[in-house]
């Protein structure tokens, strides 16, 4: 299992970020970080690293990924790099956790909740 060895300890879990994200931006963008049309929010979309960006920094910004990537170190790791047990990714032991990530929101078809359950059962 993974600690959270973030740089901030006082940040939240990347399991609850993607959460508190999700309230903000109800529907799930797939290959972008947001979509966002004008005032009406109830069509703005966020993928899953969108919607953590959002609640951990405040801005709707895919430029923040590695900023993300560097509060939470264990995203960039390659080494010990979790995988759900049910998922066949091809390289998975070329791949960090954030691309990982990025594939099972883009490429698998996982809803951001089902991520962020499996993010906090490996601690994150």
């Amino acid at each position: 299992m993974h600690k959270n060895n973030n740089n901030n300890p006082t940040q939240m879990r990347l399991s609850t970020a993607i959460y508190v994200g999700i309230e903000r931006f109800p529907l799930q963008a797939h290959e972008e970080f947001y979509s966002i049309y004008g005032d009406d929010r109830s069509t703005d979309k966020a993928c899953v690293w969108g919607a953590a960006i959002f609640a951990i920094y405040g801005v709707a910004s895919g430029s923040f990924i590695d900023k993300l990537t560097a509060d939470y170190v264990e995203l960039g790791h390659k080494d010990d790099c979790p995988v759900p047990n049910n998922v066949n990714i091809p390289n998975q032991d070329e791949l960090c956790l954030r691309d990982v990530v990025i594939m099972l929101n883009d490429d698998y078809g996982w809803s951001r909740e089902e991520i962020a359950d499996w993010l906090e059962s490996v601690g994150l």
